[in-house]
Order: C-alpha cells, then sequence, then structure tokens
C-alpha cells in the first residue's frame, strides 16, 4: 500500500486501514465495499445441552464457489462436464471424511489449476486454463458428517 502525504481525497473508511486523517491512500480502495449496514441476525444453538442464542451478522457462515475467477471464461468437456463439478466431486468423494470443507476447496482449486487446459480447433480458445474463485465467510471449521 503507497502512503502519501497531504489529502487530496478523504473516505470515512480510511480509518478502517488505522491511517490518520493526514495521510491518503494511493491506488487502493476504501476498506468499505458498499453503505449498507448490518443489524445481524439472532441464531439459536441446536445443541440440547446448551440452549443459547446470540447475534451474528446476515452474512456469516455462507461460502460461495465460483467455477472460475470473475471475468473469466468457465470450461467444460462435452463428455465428462464442467472442469470445477468434475474437480469438486472427486475431491468431495477423497476427502469429505477427513478434511474441513476450506481445505477440500484449496484442492478443487489446485486440480482444476494444474490438470485441465483447453482443447480447441480455434487457437485463440486453446490451451488456456481456469482458476475457480472460493469466497468464504464461514464462522467455524465445516467438516461433513462421518
Amino acid at each position: 500500500m503507497l502512503l502519501k502525504r497531504r489529502v487530496s481525497y478523504y473516505h470515512p473508511c480510511m480509518m478502517s486501514f488505522g491511517i490518520a486523517s493526514h495521510w491518503s491512500l494511493s491506488a487502493t480502495q476504501p476498506a468499505c465495499r458498499g453503505s449498507a449496514l448490518d443489524d445481524g441476525a439472532m441464531i439459536e444453538s441446536d445443541s440440547v445441552d446448551d440452549q443459547t442464542s446470540e447475534k451474528i451478522p446476515v452474512e456469516a457462515d455462507f461460502l460461495y464457489a465460483y467455477s472460475t475467477a470473475p471475468g473469466y471464461y468457465s470450461w467444460r468437456n462435452t463428455s465428462n462436464g464442467s472442469w470445477f463439478i468434475q474437480s469438486l466431486c472427486e475431491m468431495l468423494m477423497h476427502y469429505k471424511r477427513e478434511l474441513e470443507l476450506m481445505q477440500i476447496m484449496t484442492r478443487v482449486n489446485r486440480r482444476v489449476a494444474l490438470h485441465f487446459e483447453s482443447s480447441t480447433n480455434q487457437p485463440e480458445s486453446s490451451c488456456k486454463k481456469q482458476i475457480p474463485c472460493i469466497v468464504s465467510m464461514l464462522t467455524k471449521d465445516f467438516y461433513f458428517p462421518q
């Protein structure tokens, strides 16, 4: 992150970076990504022994798995299906009993990135690669039941 003296632009979210008001950011975006405020949501424990409730962010405990990074083509084989789904199914079957979900998704990323390459009749779309994009807002490790 580059810092410049003398503010020509100041955004309130800059304080999220811990930057005093006499500094400005150069070639970066503010820490905020919008103006919405999160009221949270109450959840109750599903444990028989522990009847508690707590407030969590409304976007907590979601995981989004995109087959490719934003702006890129998602490849598929006409016989076997998409590279991402092939890899996801293979990694889930192989690791579901031993690894945490984010560890499995990292292996999915690696498999798609290294195992696959496009092969087409058009030179401009041949020998191309792909990387999935995993966005996690999980607040705990996630293991599949035994």
